[in-house]
């Protein structure tokens, strides 16, 4: 993240929360009023919310644990969408230096440059918004 004012930051990962907010919002939703294959159909990715934590992580200096992909699932289904993001240039996984057990994960260089336009992109879209909306 070399190269980034003090200010961009803030708001990049203010940014981060609040879609990782109206995508849990969609998936609440979506999960209460739709039937599974609607729900199945219609529904945001899985690895868009992987990858807005791991941004997220990133600008907060924290370590995600390829364990914490998949939260309430099955090992393996945090496995398998590791390895999708890791073949897809994504990710990068590491073993833990202090437990092997566990595998590290993190954006790619390209991965955080796709998600900094990303979120600078939404933060433009939304000010255009709002100086129309007045």
């Amino acid at each position: 993240m070399s190269g980034d004012s003090e200010a961009i930051l803030p708001r990049r990962l203010a940014i981060c929360r609040w879609l990782l907010r109206v995508y849990r919002l969609q998936v609440t939703v979506f999960g209460k009023n739709l039937s599974v294959e609607a729900r199945k159909a219609l529904s945001p990715s899985a690895y868009q919310e992987i990858l807005l934590d791991l941004y997220e992580a990133r600008l907060e200096n924290r370590q995600v644990y390829q364990s914490c992909l998949a939260p309430g699932g099955p090992p393996a289904t945090a496995h398998r969408q590791a390895a999708r993001l890791e073949a897809l240039g994504a990710v990068s996984r590491s073993p833990d230096t202090s437990d092997h057990r566990r595998q590290n994960v993190m954006l790619t260089e390209d991965m955080q440059a796709v998600l900094d336009h990303f979120m600078d992109a939404v933060e433009a879209a939304t000010r255009e918004f709002a100086a129309r909306s007045r």
